[in-house]
């Protein structure tokens, strides 16, 4: 028996090969959690070479690794900064597992071809850029954090009655 057994974990921007996002979720199965993978679903064609030579499949792959360990897994497609996406995520998570117990917020802004290593930055546009991102980042967070509270919630008043 590992110490997360029975629990379930939600981590967001878990589709890269190298990411945070999959090292934790296949951390989280080691320990025993079921984890539901989140990530945007982006077109093969926009993976990079790393990726494509592996037969990388964004969250099914992370999803498969995670159920290498004997835990279930659940990928899904989810924008963290659109509110219906993360609450269409949630009503799933509670229909499929019916708890969740660990929330790792690690989405983040799509990279793009703004993105450049940060010697690199245009000076006029560095502020506005990194705004941008954190914005982006911080809308995701919000939104995961109001919708899965508001399920707390409801599970706490369900478990009074």
């Amino acid at each position: 028996m590992t110490v997360l057994n029975g629990k379930v974990a939600i981590v967001t921007g878990g589709g890269r090969l190298r990411c945070i996002g999959r090292g934790t979720a296949v951390a989280l199965a080691k320990l025993g959690a079921s984890v539901v993978v989140t990530g945007t679903g982006r077109d093969s064609l926009s993976y990079p070479p790393d990726e494509k030579s592996t037969g990388w499949n964004d969250i099914d792959s992370t999803a498969d690794q995670v159920r290498s360990y004997g835990v279930s897994a659940l990928p899904l497609v989810v924008d963290v900064s659109n509110e219906t996406h993360v609450n269409d995520m949630i009503e799933i998570v509670m229909r499929e597992y019916g708890r969740i117990d660990i929330l790792v917020n690690n989405a983040a802004y799509k990279r793009g071809p703004d993105r450049v290593p940060i010697t690199q930055l245009d000076p006029e546009r560095s502020i506005h850029q990194e705004l941008m991102i954190l914005g982006e980042a911080l809308n995701g967070t919000i939104s995961n954090l109001k919708f899965l509270f508001a399920e707390l919630v409801l599970m706490k008043k369900l478990e009074e009655l």
